[in-house]
Order: C-alpha cells, then sequence, then structure tokens
C-alpha cells in the first residue's frame, strides 16, 4: 500500500529467518498534524477542567505502544507508592493513577480495553467525590 507518505513492503533481509522484512514508514501531512494538535488540546482541557493535571508526556511514535505494568501495584495495605483499588497512591488523599501501573502482568495480546476500563473506573470514581 502506498498514499504519499505512507507506505508498507517486504524488503531483503539477509539475517532474518525468512529472508526479509516489513519496511513501514507513515508520516502525517500538515493539515493531519494541525488536526491533531487542536484534539490534543481539546483533551488536556477536559482533563484540567477536572482537576486532573498529567504528570508527562510521551509520544513513541506512530504505531508503537507503551504500557508498563507493575511500577505502582495496587494493594490492601496502605504502602507507600501503591495503589488502592481506585487507582489512588498512597499515600496521598489527590493524586490518582489510571493506567497499567498496578497490573502485575501484561498480557502478551493488546490490553487498550483493558486501560480504557481502568481509565473509566477511575474516572467515574474521582468524579463521584468532586
Amino acid at each position: 500500500y502506498t498514499n504519499g507518505t505512507r507506505c508498507l513492503h517486504l524488503e531483503p533481509f539477509k539475517d532474518s529467518p525468512s529472508g526479509d522484512r516489513l519496511n513501514v514508514l507513515y508520516e502525517l501531512g500538515p493539515t493531519s498534524l494541525d488536526s491533531l494538535k487542536k484534539r490534543e488540546a481539546k483533551f488536556r482541557w477536559a482533563i484540567r477542567k477536572l482537576q486532573l493535571w498529567p504528570v508527562r508526556k510521551i509520544n513513541p511514535g506512530w504505531g508503537a505502544s507503551i504500557h508498563y505494568a507493575g511500577t505502582l501495584p495496587y494493594s490492601k495495605n496502605n504502602q507507600p507508592f501503591h495503589l488502592d483499588y481506585h487507582g489512588c497512591l498512597f499515600p496521598h488523599k489527590r493524586v490518582y493513577v489510571a493506567d497499567g501501573s498496578g497490573l502485575n502482568f501484561l498480557p502478551a495480546k493488546g490490553i487498550t480495553m483493558t486501560l480504557m476500563a481502568i481509565g473509566h473506573t477511575t474516572g467515574v470514581y474521582i468524579a463521584k467525590q468532586l
């Protein structure tokens, strides 16, 4: 498939068991980048309206997905840097984490729906507290 700055093709690669590798190029044009920036700005505005403040933003690139697990595990014991089951970071009362940090392990397949469910559950809980 080729469409401007988007293409996908097999190319010879001697170090691969199959003798080839998949080469992918995906770049957005100026109009698409502007649209993306506007959507992200609206999303940041909505998050801040809920008094939620992202610590930082990571852009791993197109087609990439990074989901770390176990960095802030869930716990019933109120241990420092552990999450309760609503996503609240102990010992803080107003810091919530709504990603895969609390999971003990990640599945071999996509985790998107699980992360969406965690975010939704945490968001609903926070909304009820306001």
